[in-house]
């Protein structure tokens, strides 16, 4: 059941209320609370970091952060308050529904995935990383605490059991034919330099028979010179146009004139040409298996949800969403 507050409450009426939801400790200031699911509280200043969590995975300046009580009024931002509000209520259901079921999750579980997620950063960039961000250890633990409990009940309750079949995998493939359709892919080297100079004198070795993955190796300023300029194969608009109009046009084993770009000056060889084709079933059989298991997982996981929150109580304080801001 979800209750929305819709406007501000008399103290009396304030307390009444929250001792009817089951606060049997001391009870929350309601400054701080902008969602309660059973006993769990969602605080205002939980959904505010959690916000400006997502807004770092965003290009910068999507959002002008230098002038928070604006900000809702930009409907991107509302839209991003509103999904980030209902994951966190989503997932504090899940946690709540767990205790009611009688879930255990090990508390060693807990501290081996919060080990994990550290491991991922050496302590010094951990530290930096918090600190730069502004972000108390405390609160980030508070986060991480929150996702694998998620998960763990979810790997419990949803994904075991969960399976794809070989017959509904070749089913698939045969339904969606067409997006397995392989384009034309041509597989070639390069060489990358900085001035006209230096690839024409490049170039006239190339020509002179030398070794053009040696030359690659030692004269190249492309990451890929490592493994003597070898891109692997790729198909028209992988890269930018003029590599498709120079590299598509070539022979298998010739070399290409001298090709200007914006990161410089490049000379290409043509090392193999696939033709248009189908992807087998055996190439796509991973990739349809990962699609299908997705599906599945999130119709099981829409209705669980239906299901666990008919069991808890949810409460929105409205007043204290509307005057929320970064």
């Amino acid at each position: 059941m979800i209750k929305l507050l819709i406007n501000a409450l008399p103290l009396f009426l304030l307390l009444t209320l929250i001792n009817c939801m089951g606060q049997k400790n001391e009870l929350p200031v309601y400054s701080r609370e902008i969602a309660i699911v059973d006993n769990l509280v969602i605080e205002e200043e939980l959904l505010r970091f959690k916000i400006r969590l997502e807004i770092n995975k965003l290009p910068e300046g999507v959002f002008d952060l230098t002038k928070p009580q604006e900000l809702r009024k930009n409907k991107d931002f509302d839209a991003l308050l509103t999904s980030t509000l209902n994951k966190m209520i989503d997932d504090y259901t899940v946690i709540a529904y767990a205790e009611k079921e009688g879930i255990k999750i090990p508390p060693d579980e807990i501290s081996k995935k919060i080990s994990e997620r550290k491991k991922r950063l050496n302590p010094k960039t951990f530290d930096n990383l918090l600190r730069e961000k502004n972000i108390p250890y405390s609160r980030w633990k508070q986060v991480i605490e929150s996702e694998v409990k998620v998960q763990y009940i979810l790997d419990k309750e949803l994904a075991k059991g969960l399976k794809v079949s070989l017959g509904e995998i070749k089913s698939y493939y045969r339904r969606n034919n067409a997006d397995y359709i392989v384009p034309e892919r041509v597989r070639v080297r390069q060489i990358v330099t900085d001035s006209l100079e230096k690839a024409r004198e490049v170039h006239e070795r190339i020509l002179k028979g030398e070794n053009f993955a040696k030359l690659a190796v030692n004269h190249s300023l492309s990451p890929d010179r490592a493994q003597g300029g070898d891109l692997g194969f790729f198909a028209k608009g992988s890269f930018p146009k003029e590599f498709d109009d120079a590299c598509f046009k070539l022979k298998k084993g010739a070399v290409s004139p001298i090709v200007k770009s914006d990161y410089g000056y490049h000379i290409f060889k043509l090392l193999d040409r696939l033709p248009p084709g189908r992807k087998p079933l055996l190439e796509a059989a991973t990739e349809i298996h990962q699609k299908l298991f997705e599906e599945k997982l999130k119709k099981k996981y829409d209705a669980w949800m239906v299901l666990a929150r008919s069991k808890v109580n949810i409460t929105i304080y409205k007043n204290v969403l509307d005057a929320f801001f970064l």
